[in-house]
């Protein structure tokens, strides 16, 4: 591969798509654009500042649609802009704290699945068989 192209796909870091992610796709309902602004906010650090025009050159996508996909996000419940006054400024923020609490209840709601299904059940459907097996000391 060309050295300066190997160099500049290095430079630009990557994007992690978390596995709870794939695993609950299809119960959070979401476009492949939102997929993708919601990938970028949830692999940010802290709250990402709500620039249109920065999150429309990181993500390639035009600024309209960026708004767009805000939007839809906002009105499912996943993100919400949250105002901040920094050195006498209010910027706005765009939180995911309540599409990490969706997440957390899909979480929990999958752990109570598995608890209601005894121990023997949950085996045998691996394909795995427990029998029962006394110990005797003596």
């Amino acid at each position: 591969m060309n050295k300066l192209l190997n160099n500049i796909l290095r430079i630009n870091g990557n994007i992690i798509i978390p596995d709870y992610l794939l695993r609950y796709r299809d119960e959070l309902n979401l476009e492949m654009d939102e997929f993708i602004l919601l990938v970028y906010l949830i692999n940010q650090k802290d709250l990402v500042m709500f620039d249109v025009n920065n999150l429309s050159s990181k993500l390639y996508m035009e600024s309209n649609r960026i708004l767009e996909l805000i939007s839809s996000l906002n009105e499912k419940n996943y993100i919400t802009i949250e105002m901040k006054k920094t050195n006498g400024v209010i910027e706005e923020y765009i939180s995911t704290e309540l599409f990490y609490n969706k997440i957390e209840g899909l979480l929990l709601s999958n752990a109570e699945e598995v608890l209601d299904n005894d121990i023997y059940s949950i085996f045998e459907t691996e394909g795995r068989y427990i029998y029962e097996v006394s110990l005797y000391n003596g």
